[in-house]
């Protein structure tokens, strides 16, 4: 029967074209299908999910690039040629139509490349060849078994039924609305709390603390209504261990987040416990990288609306978004992500969750991302503080993936300095946009405000740019500012605070009495006759390295009021006087005069890790406390450093989760991710 069908077309070009066409389309239909099967069942890791919209953009997309190339396919061979070749072209093509059909539809596929595994082995070649041929073969055979009114008529449907499927997925806010107005209406008389971070942001890049340029006029507005923590210090650089430790309130190697591991899923959260207290929770971000759910972000959260929920990430996760339109959208528009939500865009979200929400309580998290390189401000900031031309952020691209000591010259790093600022002013006007809205809607005189940073954002001034890569102040020193019910107004507190005391901060302004959060909570800061002793101005870092960048090792870093102790695993250390040396530029660790002080430190860093919660779910984050030739493993769980002990807190880190039921760590059922991926992406 496919026989009568081509040869009834041979001599009828343009019919012969539009069955080209035909055939295209359906190779890339199922092609599609098979592309969004692979994507919804195996995802290659945690932020790569994709929501149902792929089951209807990959076929669209596939489809329509496929039937577009089958119809170029067409009218190349079906153009006259006086030539030889042309001729002979032609005539064998019309002699053979299942072989050069088959192979040239399932060319035009386009999708089956990279169904199955990205492996060099001769197997999977083999399987991938055999999946190729049989599309060519089925798209061949549906495109050649019906007249050509029956092939649009069915074709059109089909593409008509994923356009409404996509147009369905895109007002699905609407149906969101519902799921989470419904329930009972409970925990009146709660404050709401709104925590924002602002994604790399440094505080000494904020008018608010004292930057001599005006990039946060909103932020500086807001802050005199309530509290200024002058000092808070993020327990990591980078994006997933530092919300990890808001969320839980443990540090790294308690909660487990690395570059290739969700946290521990067995830990209470801020969502988990709120939700349980009759809180509706909603958490949004833009950080399409360590933001996303996938990695434990979600926990807890009724909604939380990542970049997976977008329709521009499902098209960037399809091969043609990968392979053609990211790179054209990187080459031609700006080198960027083309499926990186702004601020403007998350606040619409937010607006909308807001009005059609439960009328409860509400704990809602944010997360701008507008502050993350390659610094790209929208109309009118672009250009408010100066402005790094795109060829420079290209260029400095590479070394925010491959880490490392990094040549800048100084009009380089002005302009990427400049750049970063713009990115502030923006966000600061939508934060202050999103506070202004949100001040006219009822509720708001009970509403608790919290902003701060996951971590800071280096600017060459110890070798390196970006972040994930060290512990010094530029990365560890972010902003910390709340407002609301029962927080005083117009307190700036300069003593240094970890920022993983939100966990206890939050619940006890949300009246969650668990006994040990009084004495955790930043409240005690501002509370009259509270009695500090060392842990209270003693602030734990860790980071370990992301494991592709070569030549770092872990470090662990502990802040004081007056100084700042950095060990590395390989037993680098450095002590520096922050309150006179602010960019940490002379190391007083090899004086002598200051040998004392380094001891005092590095025992009290040890105290503060051995008496931490257990069990540790990362002990890697620790490496940097073992001496040569012998690992940093205290004798049990209550083990520490003589002598200290009595000099030191009786509440040791994490012991706010010691109060809540053992949950089941979903962390031990995630398999790890695939690491020659990871390897390939931007750290964050």
């Amino acid at each position: 029967m496919s026989g009568v069908r081509m040869g009834n077309d041979k001599h009828r070009p343009w019919s012969l074209t539009a069955r080209y066409a035909s055939m295209g389309a359906w190779a890339g239909l199922l092609g599609g299908m098979l592309e969004a099967a692979n994507l919804a069942r195996y995802p290659h890791l945690p932020f790569l999910r994709v929501n149902y919209a792929i089951w209807f953009l990959a076929p669209l997309i596939d489809g329509t690039v496929a039937g577009l190339v089958g119809l170029g396919f067409g009218l190349v061979i079906m153009r006259p040629s006086d030539r030889r070749v042309g001729r002979w072209l032609i005539q064998t093509v019309r002699r053979y139509w299942v072989a050069v059909s088959a192979f040239a539809i399932s060319i035009v596929g386009l999708v089956v490349a990279k169904i199955l595994m990205d492996s060099p082995s001769p197997l999977h070649v083999l399987i991938k060849a055999g999946v190729i041929l049989i599309v060519g073969l089925v798209a061949y055979q549906l495109g050649n078994s019906f007249s050509l009114k029956n092939l649009g008529v069915t074709l059109g449907s089909i593409f008509a039924l994923m356009l409404a499927g996509l147009g369905v997925y895109c007002i699905r806010p609407s149906f969101r609305a519902i799921a989470a107005a419904a329930g009972p209406e409970t925990g009146t008389g709660k404050p709401n709390i709104i925590l924002i971070t602002l994604d790399t942001v440094r505080a000494d890049h904020l008018s608010v603390y004292g930057y001599p340029r005006l990039t946060t006029p909103n932020l500086d507005k807001w802050a005199q209504r309530g509290v200024v923590f002058e000092n808070a210090i993020a327990p990591s650089s980078w994006t997933l261990a530092s919300h990890a430790s808001m969320f839980t309130g443990l540090l790294p190697h308690q909660h487990g987040a690395d570059w290739a591991n969700p946290w521990d899923g067995g830990r209470w959260t801020l969502a988990d416990v709120l939700r349980l207290r009759g809180y509706v929770t909603g958490g949004f971000t833009s950080n399409l990288w360590y933001g996303e759910g996938g990695w434990g972000m979600d926990q807890g959260f009724e909604l939380y609306d990542d970049d997976s929920t977008s329709v521009r990430h499902s098209l960037r996760a399809l091969i043609f978004g990968a392979r053609l339109l990211q790179p054209f959208y990187y080459r031609w528009v700006r080198p960027d992500y083309f499926d990186r939500r702004n601020a403007r865009e998350v606040n619409k979200d937010v607006f909308f969750w807001l009005q059609n929400r439960a009328q409860r309580p509400f704990f809602l998290f944010i997360n701008y991302y507008d502050a993350h390189d390659p610094y790209f401000a929208p109309h009118p900031y672009a250009g408010l503080f100066g402005d790094a031309p795109p060829a420079v952020i290209e260029e400095t691209r590479t070394t925010f993936e491959i880490g490392g000591p990094t040549q800048v010259s100084p009009q380089d790093r002005a302009a990427l300095i400049a750049a970063y600022d713009n990115c502030l002013a923006y966000m600061d006007h939508s934060v202050g946009e999103l506070l202004e809205s949100l001040s006219h809607l009822p509720g708001w005189g009970n509403t608790v405000v919290i902003i701060t940073s996951d971590h800071g954002e280096g600017f060459v001034e110890h070798g390196t740019l970006s972040h994930g890569l060290s512990l010094y102040r530029e990365v560890l020193h972010v902003p910390l500012i709340a407002f609301g019910p029962h927080v005083p107004k117009g307190l700036r507190i300069p003593q240094g605070v970890a920022t993983q005391g939100l966990f206890s901060t939050v619940l006890e302004l949300a009246g969650a009495g668990v006994p040990p959060l009084y004495r955790t909570s930043l409240q005690r800061f501002w509370t009259p006759g509270f009695l500090r002793d060392q842990t209270d101005e003693s602030v734990v870092s860790e980071l370990v390295p992301k494991f592709r960048l070569a030549g770092l090792s872990p470090l662990i870093s502990l802040t004081t009021k007056e100084w700042q102790y950095i060990r590395s695993a390989r037993g680098k250390e450095e002590l520096y006087y922050w309150p006179a040396d602010t960019t940490e530029q002379v190391n007083l660790a090899n004086s002598a005069e200051y040998r004392q002080v380094r001891e005092e430190l590095h025992a009290r860093l040890l105290t503060l890790v051995s008496d931490s919660l257990r069990p540790w779910r990362r002990p890697q984050y620790l490496f940097a406390l073992a001496e040569p030739g012998r690992a940093f493993v205290p004798d049990g769980p209550g083990a520490s450093v003589p002598g200290f002990r009595s000099a030191l807190s009786s509440v040791p880190i994490g012991t706010e989760q010691a109060f809540f039921p053992t949950k089941e760590s979903a962390a031990s059922r995630k398999p790890p991710p695939d690491k020659d991926l990871l390897e390939s992406l931007p750290y964050d």
